[in-house]
């Protein structure tokens, strides 16, 4: 759940929903009631811009470097925090996450090492405040929008995602299981670098979707593992300025939102993820070009809609892109909410939504 560029945070709980942002030289939140985002507070006055929200225990766990650069945690109590010092201040403590544990927390952290290259550490932490052995994951290179990212199996089960190699860019991942760290598993490697990716874990299928950059455009690459290992990278467009690529489910469907330049797609997934169907956006948000950036979504209740991150506004992260129903209709009061995915389109709303882009496209999925 460290995402580098990622500095907002949307968490859907049984008790509420809250966004957490970095602002003006601190941690600020707001909650949603009454079927509107409150007015936002300044949580922790001083913090960097690297601070995490984790779940573990009962609810949201922040870990934050203050300006004296000593590492801190502190539990969200519904409107303040108590802070309590993790590591006093030496310099470079790298980025820092929580992972839930037996008896305590374990961290996956990184330090530097040598010029781009890091490594990716996993230490126990206990409930009392004794540090367990510290274990190195791998040396690992710089993605795009951060470091590495956790992805969530379940409670206590994580994909610590990240990119080496050498001569070709490599992005795979090794299993973290409470304290115990499993073997590498390749994704995806290329003679080209990786623009912005998202992973998705479901029960039994992980969903990767990656740019792939090369010399005249970028391809959006799909990839799934399920019980034979993972399937052949299908693309799913192709042009320049791709970014903010977000996969998400429905139900038992697969989708995946991505911009090219300003503007912003989403398609379906059929055939096992071998084609891919338009899909309109009929939830659309202000427009404001260049203004969207993903933001971390964790979540510690059930429901039909599953994602790890989400696109939000730059200015106001509470504002949540595309698909905003999906997340606060369970906190919605007295409002009759209509899904907002529509699987049919016709020839006419096909042809006004992606206009020059259709050719270009289809010519990928067929």
């Amino acid at each position: 759940m460290i995402w580098g560029d990622f500095m907002s945070y949307i968490v859907a709980l049984d008790a509420g929903l809250y966004c957490f942002y970095y602002r003006d030289g601190g941690v600020w939140f707001c909650e949603y009631q009454n079927n509107a985002w409150k007015e936002a507070r300044e949580l922790i006055s001083e913090a960097r811009e690297d601070f995490t929200v984790n779940l573990v225990g009962n609810g949201p766990l922040l870990i934050w470097h203050d300006n004296e650069g000593n590492l801190k945690r502190g539990r969200f109590s519904g409107d303040s925090i108590a802070a309590e010092l993790l590591i006093k201040g030496k310099g470079d403590l790298g980025q820092y996450c929580a992972v839930p544990a037996d008896g305590g927390m374990n961290l996956v952290y990184t330090l530097p090492f040598s010029g781009d290259v890091h490594m990716l550490m996993s230490q126990f932490v206990g409930a009392s405040g004794a540090w367990g052995a510290v274990r190195r994951v791998d040396n690992i290179g710089v993605m795009a929008n951060g470091l590495f990212r956790l992805v969530p199996v379940s409670e206590r089960h994580f994909l610590a995602v990240y990119q080496n190699g050498g001569f070709e860019s490599r992005i795979g991942y090794k299993e973290i299981y409470r304290d115990e760290v499993g073997k590498y598993n390749l994704i995806h490697s290329s003679i080209h670098s990786f623009g912005d990716c998202s992973f998705l874990a479901t029960t039994h299928d992980l969903h990767v979707a990656c740019v792939v950059r090369g010399v005249f455009g970028s391809r959006l690459l799909y990839k799934k593992k399920g019980e034979d290992g993972f399937s052949p990278g299908v693309v799913v467009a192709e042009g320049q300025g791709l970014h903010n690529v977000v996969l998400y489910m429905v139900g038992e469907k697969l989708h995946l939102l991505f911009m090219r330049n300003d503007t912003m797609y989403c398609v379906v997934a059929e055939e096992d993820g071998y084609r891919w169907s338009f899909l309109p956006l009929e939830e659309r948000g202000e427009e404001r070009p260049g203004q969207l950036a993903k933001a971390v979504f964790l979540t510690g209740n059930k429901r039909d809609f599953a994602a790890n991150e989400l696109l939000v506004d730059k200015e106001r992260p509470w504002e949540i892109q595309a698909v905003s129903e999906y997340v606060t209709r369970i906190y919605a009061q007295n409002v009759q909410v209509q899904d907002v995915e529509n699987t049919k389109t016709t020839e006419e709303d096909y042809n006004k939504f992606f206009n020059d882009m259709e050719i270009e496209l289809m010519e990928f999925l067929e």
